[in-house]
């Protein structure tokens, strides 16, 4: 199974949420993993997929999340883990 993962920076940019709708609904062909990041971590995304929250950027804002929180080096860990990565 390929896994694909999306760092989304900008929170105004609907685009990356339509792509993974699409890869999502390829059900045991493709793992979806989305990364909030920057001023995304304001987000509370309706993602079939597993999302993670960048705890620094986060904690910079002082939010909270209902998602998993992950460090750079966390992030390190998604992105060598997965065939493709898509920064927006």
């Amino acid at each position: 199974m390929k896994r694909i993962l999306h760092i989304i920076k900008d929170p105004n940019n609907e685009k990356p949420f339509e792509l993974i709708q699409r890869q999502a609904k390829k059900e045991g062909q493709i793992e979806v993993q989305l990364v909030l990041t920057q001023e995304a971590v304001r987000l509370h995304p309706d993602s079939p997929s597993a999302v993670y929250v960048l705890e620094d950027d986060l904690r910079e804002r002082g939010l909270s999340s209902p998602y998993p929180k992950i460090s750079y080096s966390g992030l390190l860990d998604l992105i060598f883990n997965s065939e493709s990565v898509i920064n927006w």
